[in-house]
């Protein structure tokens, strides 16, 4: 590989990075942008952004976790990076080595609970003065996300600001979410509500569906990997559930209510999960079956309403105009549900709901659960990447 001198430092004139989808040419004498990725979740809105940046003549390079990557392959994006899941993500010399060579003009993160690569890539940015953006996808967990320990998790109102790792700059959804991270005690002046990226595209692909006549009432079961993550104990503490006592309940009803098998319940795993955790459902319950969709949208298709806890994909559900139900059943913690937040819909958290909702559903009575709420602004990138231009112009 040529080197070609600098003023600052020596950098690759052409860098090829390899991936298992494609390849990124870095040219220099761009402004380059990195951009990391740990969650799917989060990526959605990350790939959107740096499609976007490019766009405008930025150099982007996306780095994502495997399972990650394997989700953006799924939707169509070439040009990301494996982010080794062997790399040491607490290791900020580590983290270092593979940010300096592409000479970034700032580093862009999704963020996540246990993953720490984000919150290293924060400590980086500060080290070699670049600056951090870090981009919400959802209204919920704030605090884990920038919590340097999650043993410190012990639902206070409020944490003290050096219990958190931060970045130069949050992106969050709208001032709700901004709202609710300052009074976790995340200082205000580097929050923006900018908007989601991810609900800008998705609303542009979005048509009202109309229902399929068939003989079922297919149920689409969106889980979300509560248990992976934290554990069942932590998963219980954050949550007052999880997504088995969830799915468990909710099989219980449908088996005692629908004695003629109405109802067909698809499960639709989360990305970080493997569909062999459900097997146990699967066999006892005749009614389940996994979701094949690799697709969220492709899986809509296929369903007449939508169950979940806090899934984005209740989100997603509800800009594609299809029926939506938030199932918090046995929790008294404070909601975790947009929605529910915003005053919209109530979650179901007790069983005799559930029950006069199934019953609901064998007469195909879905329009009570139809909601009409407009998520996004329609500007989110280009709002983020204005924010953007300026911090990179504060840091040169």
């Amino acid at each position: 590989m040529k080197y070609k001198a600098d003023t600052r430092k020596k950098t690759p004139d052409l860098r090829v990075v390899k991936s298992s989808i494609g390849a990124i040419e870095m040219k220099k004498n761009e402004q380059t942008i990195m951009l990391f990725a740990a969650d799917p979740g989060g990526a959605n809105s990350i790939a959107v952004l740096s499609n976007y940046l490019q766009k405008q003549n930025y150099n982007t390079v996306l780095f994502a976790r495997d399972i990650t990557l394997k989700h953006l392959k799924n939707k169509g994006y070439k040009n990301v990076t494996l982010l080794d899941d062997n790399i040491n993500q607490y290791d900020i010399q580590s983290i270092e080595s593979l940010i300096s060579p592409y000479d970034p003009s700032l580093l862009v993160t999704s963020t996540t609970g246990r993953d720490f690569i984000e919150r290293t890539t924060w400590l980086v940015g500060n080290k070699l003065n670049v600056p951090t953006v870090a981009i919400l996808d959802q209204w919920m967990n704030y605090s884990l996300r920038f919590l340097k320990q999650h043993y410190l998790h012990q639902h206070k109102n409020e944490y003290a600001l050096d219990e958190y790792i931060l970045p130069s700059s949050i992106i969050v959804m709208d001032e709700s979410a901004k709202l609710a991270m300052v009074q976790e005690g995340l200082p205000h002046n580097i929050i923006h509500p900018l908007g989601c990226p991810y609900f800008d595209n998705l609303k542009q692909k979005a048509k009202r569906n109309k229902l399929i006549k068939r003989d079922t009432v297919n149920i689409l079961f969106a889980s979300e990997p509560i248990t992976k993550i934290y554990g069942n104990k932590l998963g219980r503490n954050i949550h007052g559930y999880t997504e088995k006592t969830i799915l468990r309940v909710l099989c219980e009803h449908i088996q005692a209510l629908d004695k003629k098998r109405k109802i067909k319940l698809i499960i639709k795993p989360h990305p970080r999960e493997s569909s062999k955790r459900y097997s146990e459902f699967l066999a006892k319950f005749d009614f389940t079956l996994i979701c094949k969709e690799r697709s969220v949208l492709d899986s809509f298709k296929h369903s007449d309403i939508v169950f979940g806890m806090s899934s984005t994909v209740l989100l997603e559900a509800t800009i594609f105009n299809k029926p939506t139900l938030s199932l918090h059943l046995g929790s008294n913690k404070k909601s975790t549900y947009l929605l529910e937040q915003l005053n919209k819909t109530e979650a179901i958290r007790k069983r005799y709901k559930l029950t006069a909702v199934i019953k609901n559903l064998l007469t195909k009575q879905l329009t009570p659960y139809n909601q009409q709420i407009e998520l996004t602004s329609g500007s989110a990138c280009h709002e983020i990447t204005k924010h953007i231009a300026k911090l990179i112009k504060l840091h040169n």
